[in-house]
């Protein structure tokens, strides 16, 4: 019988505030197809959303058994950054988060392939199986030998591209669109998104990351400079979104504009600190806003 603390362990290995990242981006891909098309399945929406909980499933574990040594040395971790703790604790051993890991990929695969060969669809699709490889490749390279961008500098662009890029195209493609069809005039405000976000969630782990030689953006621009990134890298995600969507601009719309200019509150925290805790909590927060509205827009709600 398991035991109620490993239960606990898993569950906070699991890190499930962390789905917000992938789920947003697969439920909007969808919400854009269905927007095209004008017509929603209920099966494979169910399959693309257990998708993204694997494959977060998969990122989170597999970056605990990658980084177990970069985070046992990080004493200014936050609920945002700095791994779940599990490893550091031993709450969990690194065999057991290893296996974690390759469940879920084999999970990812799995609904990958069944979304490719679904009757539902006028013919099979193995983009679906592409996208998923590309998926659990960028997190591999990421944070395993010999890419180890993490390290070597490079990881935050390749959150980028697998959330702000790969899951929409995935949710996409769900909803009965085509690599094509794909608006990818979005990438325009949504990469700058989740390339300030990346960079956003490194800030409180610098010193570990320094002492390790992780080359994150934080590291080699120095939090100062990285702070002026994240916050450029937002403005302009803000403005060109905005601006393509002038009819957002009213009552909720504005909820994304308002979290930010409170972090600008906070912009001067430091690892360690609460004050940086919360640059963090309103910085992920104008991040889901902006998606939120953009999802309730695509509904017609702020029309």
């Amino acid at each position: 019988m398991i035991k109620i603390s490993t239960l606990l362990a898993w569950f906070k290995a699991a890190r499930l505030p962390s789905q917000s990242y992938i789920f947003f981006p697969l439920l909007l891909g969808q919400a854009l197809a269905v927007e095209k098309t004008g017509t929603y399945q209920w099966i494979p929406f169910l399959l693309v959303q257990a998708f993204g909980i694997a494959n977060q499933l998969y990122i989170v574990f597999a970056n605990d058994y990658a980084d177990q040594e970069t985070d046992a040395k990080n004493e200014t971790f936050t609920l945002f950054s700095g791994g779940s703790r599990v490893l550091v604790s031993q709450s969990l051993s690194p065999q057991a988060i290893l296996l974690g890991a390759k469940v879920s990929a084999f999970i990812c695969l799995l609904i990958s392939g069944l979304l490719a060969f679904l009757p539902i669809y006028a013919e099979k699709n193995s983009t679906f199986l592409i996208l998923c490889l590309v998926a659990l490749f960028l997190l591999y390279a990421y944070s395993y030998s010999p890419f180890q961008l993490s390290y070597r500098g490079g990881g935050e662009l390749l959150q980028m591209l697998g959330v702000g890029f790969v899951l929409p195209l995935y949710g996409f493609l769900g909803q009965g669109g085509s690599v094509s069809e794909f608006p990818y005039s979005i990438l325009v405000f949504f990469l700058p998104l989740h390339w300030g976000t990346a960079i956003l969630t490194s800030l409180p782990d610098e010193p570990s990351d320094r002492f390790s030689s992780k080359n994150t953006m934080t590291v080699l621009l120095g939090s100062r400079l990285a702070k002026i990134l994240i916050l450029s890298l937002y403005f302009l995600s803000g403005f060109l979104f905005y601006w393509s969507n002038p009819s957002y601009c009213k009552g909720f719309g504005f909820l994304p504009i308002f979290v930010l200019l409170i972090a600008l509150f906070f912009v001067k925290g430091k690892p360690g600190e609460l004050k940086l805790s919360l640059f963090l909590f309103f910085g992920i927060l104008f991040h889901l806003s902006l998606e939120l509205v953009w999802f309730l827009g695509l509904q017609g709600i702020l029309h």
